[in-house]
Order: structure tokens, then C-alpha cells, then sequence
């Protein structure tokens, strides 16, 4: 059965937090693309990567564009996100062939926020995890020890807002 939770900060520099429910331990992954200089594509296997971690619900931060981002900046951002969110339906869709439901959530970074106590500031989310002792392991990517960053925690973080909004399923889920 499929028990776990992951949470998607997307974009370029985005990251998955990768929580383990009866464990109650967070992995964290970067977001990682193949890029050339005309396009960026997600790398397949960090997608399989969570789909291997057997997640029951999926939590992706819900994106738009900000006044002060240039017009690449946001196309390539909304590019990432597109991609990350096609990719993550179609495993699911695969998965779903077989019989195994996995539900795919987007919220809004206000609502997750607000329901964690946290501001705009994008560094809020780093103390968050740091103020809870929230349990968790970054992995090393090519033998590079990678820190908490804004991103690595805001994944951390949409797992957080949905472990606290929805309780119950997540009793459900411990088994």
C-alpha cells in the first residue's frame, strides 16, 4: 500500500521533500533538469524517483509570476512547473491503470503560509523547519553535501501544511 507523502517546491532550483509516514523522516531531492540552450526537460529519473518512494499524495506548490521576473524567467519557470506536473500525472495515470490511486494537489504558497504561521519572507520556511526539529536527511547529489535552503524547506513545508490540514488521512495512512 502506498503511505507516503511528498512535497514539490517547483522551478529550476526547486526541490522534494519525500516524507516517510511511519518513520516520520523527510528525504529531500533537488529538482534536477537536462538542459541545452534551447530548452530545459526534467530528468525521468527524478520523477520515477518519487514514484519509487510510494506516495499516496503528492502536494505541489501552485506557481505564478511575480512583477519584478523577467519574461524568460517566468516562461521557463511556468516551463519547469508544466513539466513537472505533466510528468507527475502521467506516472500517475500509470499507477492508476494498476489499481493504485495517487492523489496529485496543488495549493497556493499564501494558503500554505498562512496555515503555518509563516510571512512572504522566503527564508521563514528555513526557520520553520529548523524551530520544529522536523527530522530529515538531505541526500547527497554527486558527492556534494547539500544544505537547508528556501526551497529544500518550503518542500519540507507543503508536506507540513498538508499533515496538519488533513489529520485524519493521515491516521489512515500510518495504518
Amino acid at each position: 500500500m502506498f503511505n507516503n507523502i511528498v512535497g514539490i517546491d517547483p522551478g529550476t532550483t526547486g526541490a522534494i521533500a519525500l516524507y516517510n509516514t511511519k518513520r516520520n523522516l523527510y528525504k529531500i531531492l533537488r529538482v534536477e533538469f537536462n538542459r541545452n540552450k534551447k530548452q530545459i526537460s526534467i530528468k525521468p529519473e527524478i520523477i520515477k524517483s518519487i514514484f519509487d518512494y510510494e506516495p499516496a499524495i503528492i502536494i505541489i506548490e501552485q506557481v505564478h509570476s511575480h512583477p519584478q521576473q523577467g519574461v524568460v524567467s517566468t516562461f521557463t519557470f511556468g516551463n519547469a512547473y508544466g513539466q513537472i506536473l505533466g510528468s507527475l500525472s502521467a506516472y500517475a495515470y500509470l499507477y492508476k491503470l494498476n489499481g493504485i490511486k495517487i492523489d496529485i494537489k496543488s495549493v497556493h504558497p499564501l494558503k500554505w503560509k498562512k496555515e503555518l504561521g509563516l510571512n512572504s519572507d522566503k527564508h521563514t520556511s528555513v526557520d520553520y523547519v529548523k524551530d520544529y526539529n522536523i527530522n530529515y536527511q538531505l541526500l547527497p547529489v554527486e558527492n556534494k553535501r547539500l544544505k537547508l535552503t528556501h526551497d529544500r524547506a518550503d518542500a519540507i513545508c507543503l508536506v507540513e501544511y498538508y499533515k496538519k490540514r488533513h489529520r485524519a488521512e493521515l491516521i489512515k495512512l500510518r495504518g
